[in-house]
């Protein structure tokens, strides 16, 4: 046997076995590896700088304001959007949230109604209102409740089950 290797584990034979070929040894701070055309990955937060994840998923968050202001036709007005965006850039969670609400649709079937709505039922902290025919919501992009109470409303979060009427709060869905 190899030094420091005491032994391969077999999942078919259920045994253990000499190892025989190259060994590669990794440094205990290794956070992703490759093996057989697959990419493991110890540690995501590592991983995701390395690889531009991040930074790319943190551009989306401006592409979903962006699609969600030409879907209204300029009737939803985010006030400070450029800090909004900012914020969520920010916060790689929000920023995962939100890119995945726009490859998931969400953002193409919000309406400022709907929105509306949910801020009043739950209770959200997002300032809106109407003038001259345009919805305003305000985002407090520095309180940490308002973002988040933001980024809840627009990936769909809350979801009510048509069979029980129980609402859930949901952070991973997968459309029917």
């Amino acid at each position: 046997m190899h030094k420091g290797v005491a032994a391969l584990f077999s999942t078919s034979k259920h045994e253990f076995s000499e190892v025989t070929g190259k060994i590669f040894t990794f440094d205990v701070g290794v956070h992703f590896f490759e093996f057989q055309g697959t990419v493991f990955v110890a540690d995501s937060r590592t991983f995701e700088v390395v690889t531009n994840v991040r930074k790319i998923t943190s551009e989306r968050a401006d592409q979903v304001i962006n699609t969600f202001h030409d879907k209204t036709k300029g009737d939803v007005v985010f006030v400070k959007r450029k800090e909004l965006v900012e914020a969520i850039k920010g916060k790689p969670l929000f920023a995962k949230k939100i890119a995945s609400a726009l490859v998931m649709g969400t953002i193409e079937a919000l309406t400022a109604q709907k929105m509306i709505a949910r801020i009043k039922s739950k209770g959200l902290k997002i300032i809106h209102e109407l003038l001259n025919g345009k919805y305003y919501f305000k985002v407090d992009e520095t309180d940490p409740k308002s973002l988040r109470d933001f980024v809840d409303l627009i990936t769909d979060t809350y979801l009510i089950s048509d069979v029980t009427d129980l609402e859930y709060k949901t952070h991973a869905k997968e459309r029917a």
